[in-house]
């Protein structure tokens, strides 16, 4: 009989998952990742100037399902402070709009996704928090390439497309509805997104 019969056993404690960084919607959804790190042709391609490509961290790309809000109706805010006034001395932020899903745009996607419709998530998507907390990171790498000497840098777009999301300064064009997000799912669908093992849809 082994001399550790009857002995408990040690205890594995497994590593533990690294939480990831908290995104926020304005349509009230929530997704805990990264901003995806590969690239192609040697060029980062998780952000740009157009938004961003998030990815879950056990590597799946998230695709966001852009659930439709009800939103009130626009009100006169003061735009540098973002807050808008109730009427009774108090305060609240301002309703954002939020755009539809790009259903009809085409875009380069991680591999193995189709191309189809793209994966990357506009600014304008985000909460005003979320970009607040994207903005230093990116603003500290453009003032990198710049000490460095760059004629260009790609940081220095995706900071002022985030400063300007976050102030309202982005167009918004068409406003989500039902029908915009019925069809975003229906291409979703359509294209096999859902039935890929490296994709993640939908947030919380």
């Amino acid at each position: 009989m082994s001399s550790t019969f009857g002995q408990p056993k040690p205890t594995v404690k497994a590593p533990a998952n690294p939480a990831g960084f908290l995104f926020e919607f304005k349509d009230g959804s929530r997704f805990r990742g990264k901003v995806f790190s590969g690239g192609m042709f040697g060029v980062n391609v998780g952000a740009n100037k157009n938004g961003l490509i998030l990815q879950a961290m056990d590597g799946r790309i998230y695709m966001h399902h852009y659930p439709p809000v009800n939103r009130r109706p626009a009100r006169a805010y003061n735009s540098f402070a973002g807050y808008t006034p109730n009427g009774d001395g108090t305060y609240s932020p301002v309703d954002q709009a939020i755009p539809e899903p790009p259903t009809d745009r085409i875009e380069i996607n991680p591999t193995p996704l189709p191309s189809c419709i793209p994966a990357r998530i506009s600014f304008m998507q985000f909460k005003r928090s979320t970009l607040n907390r994207l903005y230093p990171s990116y603003e500290a790498a453009a003032k990198r390439d710049m000490a460095n000497g760059m004629s260009y840098s790609i940081n220095k777009d995706i900071t002022w497309a985030i400063y300007n999301a976050a102030n309202g300064r982005t167009p918004i064009g068409r406003h989500n509805s039902p029908a915009a997000t019925q069809r975003w799912r229906g291409k979703v669908v359509s294209e096999g997104f859902l039935k890929n093992r490296w994709v993640i849809y939908g947030g919380r």
